[in-house]
C-alpha cells in the first residue's frame, strides 16, 4: 500500500529499550539514553570482572590443593575466558539481563494527508493528522524528515489507539520525497490541520483540546508562596 504524508510536526529523536527482564519497553530521550547505554556497560563490565575474579580464585585454589602453580585452569593468558568459564560469563550476564541490550532509534512525527485542488484552485478543510513512528532511520532519510516535507510511503503499517490514527514505518518501509511541484502537477495540496493559541485552562476538563489532539506548551508558570 502507498501513502503519501505531508509532515506537520517533527518530534524529537527518542530511543526505545526493548527485551529487558521486567518485560517494560522503555522510551528515552537522547541524553537519557547516553546514560542509560554508560549504566549498562559499567554494569556488564563490572558483572564480567566479578566472574573473572571467580575463576582465578577457583583456579588458584585447584592449583594449590594439586601442589601446582603452573596456570590457572578456565582462563587463557590471564586475560581469555576458555569455554567452559565463557559459558559461565554467559550465563551471568543472562541472568542479570546483561547479555545484550535491544535499542532502537525512533522518530515520532505529526502528518496529514494531501486534498484534491478544486476548480476555484482551493483545497477543502483539514485531512486530519496521525502519528507516525518511523524506526531505524538511516541519516540521509533523517534530512529530510522536516516539517513541510512530503513523502510517500510504501508498506508502512497502520493503527489507532485512542480514537487516535497511527502509522508505523520500519526496515521494510520505502520512502520517496514528492515535491512539490509534482504535488502541483498531480493537482494535489497539502491541507494541514490548523493551529490555535490556547490557554492553559484550555487543557483542563471541558476544554478546547480533546484527547489525541496536540498542543504544545511554551512555557509554564509556578507561583509558590
Amino acid at each position: 500500500a502507498r501513502t503519501l504524508v505531508h509532515v506537520e510536526r517533527v518530534y524529537p529523536t527518542c530511543w526505545q529499550e526493548t527485551g529487558r527482564a521486567d518485560g517494560r519497553v522503555v522510551t528515552r530521550g537522547d541524553a537519557a539514553e547516553a546514560r542509560a547505554a554508560r549504566e549498562w556497560e559499567a554494569n556488564r563490565a563490572a558483572l564480567l570482572e566479578r566472574v573473572a575474579h571467580d575463576v582465578r580464585a577457583e583456579a588458584e585454589a585447584k592449583a594449590a590443593a594439586a601442589g601446582s602453580s603452573s596456570g590457572f585452569g578456565g582462563f587463557h593468558g590471564g586475560d581469555g575466558f576458555d569455554e567452559a568459564a565463557e559459558r559461565r560469563a554467559r550465563d551471568a550476564l543472562d541472568a542479570a539481563g546483561l547479555l545484550e541490550r535491544r535499542v532502537r532509534r525512533a522518530m515520532k512525527l505529526r502528518v496529514s494527508g494531501l486534498r484534491r485542488v478544486g476548480p476555484d484552485g482551493r483545497v477543502d478543510g483539514p485531512t486530519g493528522a496521525a502519528l507516525l513512528t518511523v524506526f531505524d532511520a538511516h541519516e540521509d532519510l533523517a534530512s529530510v524528515l522536516v516539517e513541510g516535507s512530503r513523502h510517500e510511503l510504501v508498506d508502512a503499517t497502520c493503527g489507532g489507539r485512542g480514537g487516535c490514527l497511527e502509522l508505523t514505518a520500519g526496515r521494510k518501509t520505502r520512502w520517496r520525497s514528492v515535491t512539490p511541484a509534482a504535488c502541483a502537477r498531480a493537482g494535489l495540496e497539502a491541507a494541514p490541520t490548523p493551529r490555535r493559541l490556547a490557554g492553559a485552562r484550555d487543557l483542563g476538563v471541558g476544554g478546547g483540546v480533546g484527547p489525541g489532539e496536540e498542543f504544545d506548551a511554551v512555557a509554564v508558570l509556578l507561583h509558590a508562596s
